[in-house]
């Protein structure tokens, strides 16, 4: 929220009642993983952590899309909901893709 021209955190303005947690948005449709793997950074014992090929992309009826992998039980999960997520790659062994957005300045 902004108040008193920064930003400053919901619960501190006057009249603030309570964060709500709405559900996603359906899944409307589902694109192929196309050689994409998901990274993510060291375990605690130092042990790099091995790539996982993103089996699709879906795609939430807002626009949202999000990565699936599929974990070693077999569930599918966004790799992004991961504390150790690190970022994607386009193959197995290429260099993490930089982040975008729009540039500094």
């Amino acid at each position: 929220m902004v108040g008193d021209g920064k930003l400053v955190p919901a619960e501190v303005l006057p009249g603030f009642v309570a964060y709500e947690k709405h559900d996603p948005a359906p899944v409307i449709s589902a694109l192929p993983g196309d050689g994409w793997w998901a990274t993510f950074d060291a375990g605690p014992d130092g042990a790099p952590a091995m790539p996982q090929e993103v089996l699709c992309w879906t795609v939430d009826a807002d626009g949202f899309v999000r990565a699936v992998v599929m974990d070693d039980a077999g569930f599918g999960f966004d790799p992004a909901d991961s504390k150790s997520f690190a970022g994607f790659r386009r193959s197995r062994d290429s260099a993490p893709n930089p982040p975008t957005g729009p540039e500094p300045g």
